[in-house]
């Protein structure tokens, strides 16, 4: 589907939304074992990194939803959704993710970390796609 003032839709972009909305989902899962873990010795320093990691990954994994979502690109946040920057956007997205949830310490893996580090590599390959599809074909 092309739109009039846009850029067209392709199958990366419907790949895209799946890890958009993995980086929701990781940025939640860090908010909620904060929230759930309060009370601990070293709860401030943890905070201190969770809370920033947990609210830029929901606000970017958002942010990224709508770009892939929408084929006009009236959205602002630019690097999100133009076509040279987004792909390394979702490679450095993915590997973030993917390394916070693979080398845990402290924590017992469950089927959600699990799920969160399969969406970061997810993240990852979307990422690598978009490098492809912008070198091979340069659209955005």
């Amino acid at each position: 589907a092309k739109a009039a003032a846009g850029r067209e839709t392709i199958w990366v972009d419907h790949v895209a939304i799946a890890a958009s909305l993995g980086m929701s989902l990781a940025g939640t899962r860090l908010l909620l074992q904060w929230v759930s873990e309060a009370g601990r010795a070293f709860y401030v320093l943890e905070m201190m990194h969770a809370l920033p990691l947990a609210v830029g990954l929901w606000l970017f994994g958002t942010a990224s939803l709508m770009a892939s979502c929408t084929t006009t690109r009236s959205f602002k946040l630019g690097f999100v959704d133009a076509g040279l920057t987004r792909g390394p956007f979702y490679c450095t997205v993915g590997a973030l993710i993917f390394a916070t949830f693979l080398f845990r310490e402290k924590v017992k893996h469950d089927l959600a970390d699990e799920l969160c580090w399969i969406c970061g590599l997810v993240c990852f390959i979307v990422g690598v796609l978009k490098i492809a599809q912008h070198a091979l074909f340069c659209k955005p």
